[in-house]
């Protein structure tokens, strides 16, 4: 069985992201997760809460790009995944503007 450190290096690893060690063990305390538990359902959440915590952040670093080598995400469909995390976890997705409204009536 893999462990919830594990997971979230292997499904990060899948958009091509990879953290540091100390990236990885911030999320986990940031997540309140213990990244040697073994991946089950009752760690699942947690596991899935700290890849949400990562992936605002990921948007922060820039594309590179030297000589004949270049690193890039695929951005749509990490902020798809995303989105589709934070509606299973109930959190709010930090990456979609809201819509407001905006008193405009001086104007009439």
């Amino acid at each position: 069985m893999a462990t919830v450190r594990g997971f979230i290096e292997s499904k990060l690893a899948g958009f091509n992201i990879e953290l540091s060690a100390d990236e990885l063990d911030v999320l986990l305390v940031d997540a309140n997760v213990n990244g040697t538990d073994v991946y089950s359902a009752a760690t699942a959440l947690g596991a899935k809460k700290a890849i949400a915590l990562a992936i605002p952040e990921l948007f922060l670093k820039a594309d590179v790009t030297e000589g004949g080598y270049s690193v890039k995400w695929d951005k749509a469909g990490i902020t798809t995944y995303y989105g589709m995390l934070c509606d299973e976890l109930g959190l709010p997705n930090k990456l979609v503007k809201t819509p407001s409204i905006q008193d405009r009536s001086n104007y009439w």
